[in-house]
C-alpha cells in the first residue's frame, strides 16, 4: 500500500513540522510504503500534480491551512479524475475548525483527521494496511466505514467521515513526545536554508477568542527533553523558530530555555519566539538585552490598546506593564516584531490610531499592521454576528466591516499597511519617519495614509528614485 502525505507551505523557506511529527509515528509494516513530501503554493501547480501522479498513491493525505486549502482543492479536483481508486484524506487546522464545510468544499475528501494526529495517524495506517492486505477491491470503502464506526476510546475516534463527525477531541499526552528531526532531516533543512520549527509547548493559558488555541489547554514537553534538544537544533544553524503560542507562558521555563540558548551562540544562528510582553520577567529581558545583535527574534503581540476591545476578545493585557518591556526590547540588540490587529470589536479609528502612534514611536524593528481573521472553529466565529462583524467566507477569513470600522476605513488601512511595509519595515528613511510621525497632524497613521496616496502615482513599483519622490512629499505639510 502506497501512502503519500504532503504539505503545501506558503513559502519555500518554511517547513511543516506536522509531517515530521507524523513520520516519527509511522508504524513498521511490511506492506506499507509511506512517503512524506513538502512543496510550496508558489511552485507550479502542474509540476506538483505531476509529482503526485508519479507516486501512484493508494492513499493521499494533505495537511490543510488557510493559505493552502484552495490550492489543495484545485489539485484534488483534477487528481480524482486520474486517480479514481485513491483514498483522499486530510488533517490540519483548517480541517479541525469546520469539518462539515471542508467536506462540502472539497467533496473528494473521504476522511478528515481532527485535532492532533500523532495517535490517530499511526492507528489509521495500521488499520488501512490490514484492509489493503485483504485484496478486496472495495478496501477503501471498508476502511472509511471502519473509521466511522470507531468507538470513543479508539485511537481513530477523532477521524471524521461525511456521515460521522466526532464532537469531542481529546488532546494527546505531549510531555515526552520524540524529537521531531533526525540528523539527516536537520542537515537537509540546513542545506536548503529553511526555517526549522520547534515546539516546546502546545495550547495557551490565555483565552483570546480570535485564536484557534483558545480552547486548547497549555501542555509542555518535559523541560529536560527540551534542554537536551537545543544543542542539536543549534548545530543545524539558520533560524530556529519556536511555534509555542506564548513562549513565556511559564516564565521560569522560558528563562531556563533562554539561558541554555545563550550559551549556544554562533554566527548565522538565530532563535524566534512569540512573547507576552506584560509577563516577561526582568531576568529574561536581561538575557535578551545582553545577546548578540539579531540572535533573538522576538514577536510581541500587542493587538490593541483599547480596553473594551481587549475585554471583548478575552485578551489579558496590561499596557503599563508591557510598555517598559517593549521599550527595553526595542532598544536592545534583538530583532523586535510588534503587531496591532485592525477590526477587533469596539476598536474605533481613533483608538487604533492612538495605539499605532504608541507602537510606531517605540521604533520596533518591524511594526505589523494586521487585520482580524475570523478563524473557523474559534470562539469569535461564534460571536461574530453578536458583534456585528462581517468577514470574508473565503480563507484567510479577513474582516471586511465592523460597526466601528467601516469597509472604506479598513480599505484605507490596507493602503496604509502597504506604505508602512514599503518604508518603515524596509528601514527606508526610518529616522525621518519617526521624526515626522511624532509631529504629523493626526498622528503617524495619517502620515502613512498620506504616503499611500503618494504611492498611487507609481503603480508599477517603487524604485529608489520613486521612493525619494514620495518621501519628499512629507516636507510639503
Amino acid at each position: 500500500m502506497k501512502v503519500l502525505a504532503i504539505a503545501l507551505n506558503s513559502q519555500y523557506i518554511h517547513t511543516n513540522p506536522a509531517l515530521f511529527a507524523l513520520a516519527k509515528e509511522t508504524p513498521a509494516k511490511r506492506n506499507l510504503d509511506i512517503v512524506y513530501k513538502q512543496w510550496s503554493i508558489n511552485m507550479s501547480e502542474l509540476w506538483i500534480f505531476e509529482q503526485i501522479l508519479a507516486e501512484k498513491p493508494d492513499i493521499l493525505a494533505f495537511s490543510l491551512y488557510i493559505w493552502n486549502v484552495d490550492f489543495a482543492a484545485g489539485l484534488l479536483q483534477d487528481l480524482q479524475l486520474l486517480l479514481p481508486n485513491c483514498l483522499f484524506v486530510a488533517g490540519g487546522p483548517e480541517v479541525s475548525g469546520h469539518p462539515q464545510e471542508i467536506f462540502q468544499r472539497i467533496p473528494q475528501l473521504e476522511l478528515l483527521f481532527l485535532g492532533e494526529g500523532e495517535d490517530s495517524w499511526p492507528a489509521f495506517l495500521t488499520l488501512a494496511a490490514q484492509y489493503h492486505a485483504t485484496y478486496n477491491p472495495n478496501w477503501q470503502q471498508q476502511l472509511v466505514q471502519a473509521c466511522a464506526a470507531s468507538s470513543e476510546t479508539s485511537a481513530t475516534a477523532c477521524i471524521a467521515t461525511k456521515n460521522s463527525i466526532p464532537t469531542h477531541i481529546h488532546p494527546i499526552d505531549f510531555r515526552r513526545r520524540p524529537f521531531l528531526y533526525t540528523s539527516t532531516d536537520l542537515e537537509t533543512l540546513s542545506q536548503e536554508k529553511r526555517v526549522i520549527y520547534y515546539e516546546s509547548s502546545r495550547g495557551c493559558p490565555y483565552g483570546c477568542t480570535f485564536c484557534a488555541s483558545a480552547r486548547e489547554p497549555l501542555r509542555e514537553r518535559d523541560l529536560d527533553l527540551v534542554l537536551a534538544e537545543l544543542p542539536r537544533l543549534a548545530a543545524a544553524g539558520g533560524q530556529i523558530k519556536f511555534i509555542d503560542r506564548t513562549f513565556n507562558a511559564n516564565p521560569k521555563r522560558a528563562l531556563a530555555i533562554c539561558q541554555t540558548i545563550s550559551s549556544l551562540y554562533r554566527p548565522g544562528l538565530s532563535w524566534h519566539f512569540e512573547l507576552a510582553p506584560a509577563s516577561c520577567p526582568e531576568e529574561l529581558c536581561q538575557i535578551f538585552a545582553a545577546a548578540p545583535a539579531g540572535y533573538f527574534h522576538l514577536e510581541a503581540g500587542v493587538q490593541s490598546l483599547n480596553p473594551a476591545s481587549l475585554r471583548a476578545v478575552g485578551r489579558a493585557a496590561d499596557w503599563q506593564k508591557a510598555k517598559p518591556t517593549l521599550q527595553m526590547l526595542a532598544a536592545s540588540p534583538c530583532d523586535l516584531h510588534v503587531d496591532l490587529i485592525a477590526g477587533l470589536p469596539y476598536e474605533t479609528p481613533e483608538s487604533f490610531a492612538q495605539a499605532f502612534q504608541e507602537l510606531h514611536q517605540l521604533n520596533p524593528g518591524y511594526l505589523q499592521l494586521g487585520f482580524l481573521k475570523i478563524l473557523p472553529g474559534s470562539c469569535l466565529a461564534e460571536q461574530a454576528e453578536e458583534f456585528g462583524l462581517k468577514y470574508s467566507p473565503r480563507p484567510p477569513y479577513q474582516i471586511l466591516y465592523t460597526p466601528d470600522m467601516s469597509a472604506e476605513y479598513l480599505l484605507q488601512l490596507h493602503r496604509g499597511e502597504r506604505a508602512l511595509n514599503a518604508f518603515y519595515n524596509k528601514r527606508r528613511y526610518r529616522e525621518l519617519l519617526l521624526e515626522k510621525g511624532r509631529i504629523w497632524p493626526g498622528g503617524a497613521l495619517q502620515m502613512y495614509f498620506h504616503l499611500a496616496e503618494a504611492m498611487r502615482a507609481y503603480p508599477s513599483g517603487l524604485s529608489e528614485k520613486a521612493a525619494q519622490a514620495i518621501i519628499a512629499t512629507l516636507d510639503q505639510i
